[in-house]
C-alpha cells in the first residue's frame, strides 16, 4: 500500500510490487523541490508517478518516504538478477539503465540496434558487486558519436542471467 496526500484528505490505494520496483526522487529544482516516487515498472496500475508520498507499506513494513526508505534501498540486497527498464524512456539526452545482481558475477550490459549490431559497451565487469546497481547512457556510440533517433535494445548478460529492454531516442 501506497499512502498518498491528495487535497484535503489522505488517498490509500493500493499498488502492487516490492520497494526495490520503485524509485524515490528527492526534492530539486527541477522538480519543484517536491519529493516523488516513481514505478520502475511501467503500466503496472496506470500510475507511475506517485507525486508527495507520505508513506509506503511492503509486506507489513511501513517506510515514511525519506530517509528511512532510502536507507533501507541502499542496504537492499536482491535475490535475482533483474533488468529494469530503461528510465526515461522515450529519452532526449539520456537515459538510466537499473539492475540487481543477487552474488558477486560478471556482467556485459550492451546497447543494441535494431540491425543486431553492438553500438555501445555500458558494462563489462568481470566481478560485479552485490547489490542495486545503475549506468547511464547518453545516446552514444563505442567510438563517441551520436546514435540517431531509433529504438535499441538494452541487452543484460550474465552466466545466470540475460534479458532487454527497448529504448526510444528521440532527438
Amino acid at each position: 500500500m501506497i499512502s498518498l496526500m491528495a487535497g484535503m484528505g489522505m488517498i490509500e490505494p493500493i499498488f502492487l510490487g516490492e520497494y526495490d520496483e520503485y524509485a524515490i526522487l528527492e526534492g530539486a529544482e527541477w522538480n519543484n523541490q517536491v519529493m516523488s516516487v516513481v514505478d520502475l515498472v511501467s503500466n503496472r496500475d496506470d500510475i507511475d508517478t506517485l507525486i508527495n508520498v507520505e508513506e509506503m507499506d511492503f509486506d507489513g513494513v511501513l517506510y515514511v518516504v525519506g530517509e528511512e526508505l532510502n536507507s533501507v534501498i541502499n542496504r537492499f540486497i536482491p535475490n535475482q538478477f533483474k533488468l529494469f527498464p530503461a528510465y526515461p524512456n522515450p529519452f532526449n539526452s539520456s537515459t538510466t539503465i537499473r539492475y540487481d545482481i543477487p552474488n558477486k558475477s560478471s556482467v556485459d550490459i550492451f546497447v543494441i540496434d535494431l540491425l543486431g549490431r553492438k553500438v555501445k559497451t555500458l558494462i563489462s565487469e568481470n566481478s560485479v558487486d552485490i547489490g542495486s546497481h545503475q549506468v547511464k547512457w547518453h545516446g552514444l556510440d563505442d567510438k563517441g558519436n551520436l546514435m540517431p533517433s531509433g529504438i535499441y535494445l538494452i541487452q543484460f548478460v550474465s552466466k545466470d542471467y540475460i534479458h532487454q529492454y527497448k529504448t526510444v531516442m528521440i532527438k
